[in-house]
């Protein structure tokens, strides 16, 4: 007689079945830790050659984070992992479904709003540029190609799209989203959703799109983000009306909830909106995950809960199925068992919430097709195709309000061209935006110089700053590398915390003004714990009196001509930090600026000025 094969592992089964059959294995301690999300960070090696990668030199995962972090009860998820292609979620996921006692597979999630965060992916237009063409089977087909470059690197869920209807123009995050105007975000929402998660998620085209964030949160008080809100029913049923189309047509899986209050009730202890509204009345039966903190907000921002367990029951019992690093793993799956334990939190509503976790995996075909071939990464990333879809969609969202007297294109009597603002000069490429590898973002005014006839002189004025103390980065025509070669700065990397013996490698950076929130400079360093130093000069295009500084939440030094002007080495320090200084035209000045990530940090590093 053969070996009887439980139900929740025949493929021949009903997805419920699987699920109740498998939820009915389980100890307390198991399902509280699928309802876990795990940081990348937990399995990287910090000295791997390869980016966000828990790996050895040869490549392989390090078996003995793998035992220490996952042991034999499997997890929920892993996020922050970024990885180059399939290979190393292969292998923890080899790990999940062969050594721990029910063979669980784990969830893989990163931010891929426009682009999956991760070097060497296209970087398609920012959603509010996407929003602008008013094309839904543009932005469909925008989010089958995120999906294919995601799932290609073994990730099966995105923490996207923004459903937000943008309300205020304070609000700091208008460009992740749709726009104000409900028809328009729920129709292009939709779109995104259909596009991402294909017709069958079991393809390893398709991801998990994950909406956010549920719900109303984009007509915060004061324009402030986290900021209550405070709606009546009617207009809050407006708001939640892409997220309803999300999920009722588009079959979302996930749902992230938000961090605000909405009339005094945090949306994360809310279950009128996770249980009576998206569950009862639009059937969704996949699973809530916190935003980031949204649970632990509960007891030290809204205080509506006495202590970070409470604050755990609360949001579990109304309706939340995953934390999303709220409480670290220990903490929060000990406090999910001792609440069921002592009566404090049901039982059913924990399974409630693993078993919307599990049916997600289920319908990926985690349990079933888990393994993701490792060079199809590289197939699909940054194709031809999706390069040219980018383009079009770059393209498409332009907005041209008049062409005054036909002034386009440019016809041979127009002799200059003024191009105003602080951001003309930046390439920008949006929030949520994988690190550039292999090319530099172009700016509108470097375009625009670029294309004007020969005749025509290209002017620059920066006008008014976005903040009053803000700097500008520093452009690369104002810098020399030590060599005098004009362009920028000569960047030292160092895969490790100090500049003790050789750079990992070096370059030249027309300028230093990054962004390594979600990835790292390049492949060869580390995800955390690494250093970098630009050196080279600075020379002033005319005599003023200046701002120079540096913004930045990590670790900084700079000098200016052996003067130590800015230090936040190992202290935590404004975000920005700058000095007045005298420049004289043409006269250069000695420029060195060493930057540290801190452990678990990373933000913008920008060298600037204000003139």
């Amino acid at each position: 007689m053969g070996q009887h094969v439980p139900a929740y592992k025949d493929a021949g089964q009903p997805v419920e079945a699987r699920v109740a059959d498998l939820v009915s294995r389980m100890t307390l301690m198991e399902k509280a830790r699928q309802m876990d999300m795990y940081p990348g960070a937990s399995f990287v090696d910090r000295m791997s050659e390869v980016s966000r990668t828990a790996v050895a030199p040869d490549g392989r995962v390090v078996p003995e984070k793998l035992s220490l972090v996952i042991g034999d009860e499997a997890i929920g998820c892993i996020h922050d992992l970024y990885p180059p292609d399939a290979s190393i979620p292969n292998e923890i996921q080899r790990y999940c479904l062969e050594e721990t006692r029910l063979g669980i597979p784990v969830l893989f999630s990163e931010e891929a709003l426009h682009g999956i965060c991760a070097p060497g992916s296209t970087i398609f237009p920012q959603i509010i540029g996407l929003a602008s063409s008013w094309d839904e089977d543009l932005v469909r087909r925008v989010g089958r190609a995120i999906a294919s470059e995601t799932r290609s690197r073994g990730i099966h869920l995105v923490f996207a799209p923004m459903l937000d209807v943008c309300r205020d123009p304070r609000w700091g995050r208008i460009e992740e989203g749709y726009g104000e105007d409900i028809e328009l975000v729920s129709r292009l929402g939709l779109a995104m959703v259909e596009g991402m998660q294909g017709a069958d998620l079991r393809d390893h085209a398709s991801v998990i799109a994950e909406p956010k964030h549920f719900g109303a949160h984009g007509v915060p008080q004061g324009g402030r983000n986290t900021h209550a809100v405070s709606l009546g029913e009617r207009e809050m049923r407006s708001m939640l009306e892409p997220f309803r189309r999300a999920v009722v047509e588009g079959g979302a899986q996930s749902i992230m909830c938000a961090y605000h209050s909405n009339d005094g009730v945090p949306c994360a202890a809310d279950p009128w909106l996770l249980t009576e509204v998206l569950r009862g009345e639009w059937g969704f039966d996949g699973f809530v995950c916190s935003d980031l903190g949204a649970i632990r907000r509960l007891h030290t921002t809204h205080r509506t809960a006495s202590s970070p367990e409470d604050a755990i029951a609360q949001a579990v019992a109304a309706g939340m199925d995953m934390q999303f690093f709220d409480y670290d793993q220990e903490f929060f799956q000990r406090a999910v068992v001792d609440l069921v334990e002592s009566g404090r939190l049901a039982l059913e509503a924990v399974d409630r919430a693993v078993a919307g976790i599990l049916r997600v995996k289920f319908r990926l075909g985690l349990f079933d097709r888990p393994y993701v071939d490792p060079a199809l990464a590289g197939r699909v990333n940054r194709s031809d195709a999706h390069r040219e879809l980018s383009l079009e969609a770059a393209r498409r969202s332009i907005c041209l309000l008049k062409n005054a007297d036909a002034l386009l294109p440019i016809r041979g009597e127009v002799r200059s061209i003024a191009v105003i603002g602080p951001n003309a000069h930046v390439g920008r490429t949006g929030d949520y935006s994988a690190v550039p590898h292999g090319f530099a973002p172009v700016s509108v005014l470097d375009g625009i110089r670029s294309l004007a006839p020969a005749h025509v002189t290209v002017e620059h004025c920066r006008g008014t700053g976005i903040v009053d103390d803000e700097l500008e980065p520093v452009a690369g025509e104002f810098l020399l590398d030590p060599r005098l070669e004009a362009g920028g700065l000569l960047g030292e990397y160092y895969a490790s915390e100090s500049f003790d013996g050789e750079p990992r490698f070096s370059r030249v950076d027309p300028g230093v003004d990054f962004n390594w929130v979600l990835t790292t400079p390049d492949p060869r360093l580390p995800s955390d714990r690494f250093c970098v130093r630009w050196r080279g000069w600075l020379v002033p295009p005319e005599r003023e009196r200046a701002l120079l500084g540096v913004s930045c939440l990590d670790d900084v030094r700079l000098w200016l001509d052996d003067e130590l002007i800015v230090d936040t080495w190992g202290v935590t320090g404004p975000l920005l930090t700058s000095r007045p200084v005298t420049l004289e035209a043409g006269v250069r000045r000695a420029i060195r600026l060493e930057y540290r990530k801190r452990p678990g940090g990373g933000s913008v590093v920008r060298f600037g000025w204000q003139r």
